[in-house]
């Protein structure tokens, strides 16, 4: 037996009213699913690896990757850090022609709202970038750095203002100075 009204609905999986309100069930379920391939490997000597952090998308959680530089050192322990704000990288669907959707690598710190619950397409006209250009090569040897990045769709790549994150394979420049090239592949369950 529950013990809990929460374990309750998660239990019966319905809506029910209780003290005159309604109450449903959290959603969970994956909304969105996230792979990664790396096509282009950084620039030597640097070595780059791509880790999914969050391979589902629920209601409220997006996909998130994680970008891993490294300069490799003398042999003794590496510095690692992770960078505090993610830059934001759009990238279009390379199985398709050059006006397909595009998504946006944004910093999962920020908080967009979705238009539709667990749509992961913010509700605004564009998502704001910040001027600059990140450079890795500088990287000093013995150093590691994390980028976090959520995926989003790209609001100006859709013409349907209601349209959602569009499942698709995306090439993704990650570069920053050192050449790197991904491949995502989104997928709805």
């Amino acid at each position: 037996m529950p013990s809990n009204r929460r374990e309750f609905l998660i239990a019966v999986g319905a809506s029910t009213t209780l003290a005159g309100c309604t109450a449903r069930a959290p959603r969970g379920e994956p909304e969105y699913r996230l792979s990664v391939r790396v096509l282009e490997a950084a620039d030597d000597p640097f070595e780059y690896d791509a880790t999914v952090e969050q391979s589902a998308a629920t209601l409220g959680e997006p996909m998130v990757l994680r970008s891993t530089y490294e300069h490799p050192g003398d042999g003794g322990a590496p510095e690692e850090s992770t960078m505090p704000r993610s830059p934001t990288v759009f990238s279009r669907d390379s199985s398709a022609p050059g006006d397909a959707p595009a998504i946006a690598l944004v910093d999962p710190d920020v908080a967009y709202d979705q238009r539709h619950p667990g749509c992961w397409t913010p509700n605004v006209d564009s998502i704001t970038v910040l001027l600059g250009k990140l450079d890795l090569s500088d990287l000093p040897p013995g150093t590691i750095a994390h980028i976090d990045h959520a995926v989003w769709q790209n609001p100006r790549a859709l013409e349907n203002r209601k349209a959602c994150l569009q499942p698709g394979t995306y090439a993704v420049a990650l570069r920053f100075g050192l050449g790197v090239e991904l491949e995502l592949a989104v997928e709805a369950p």
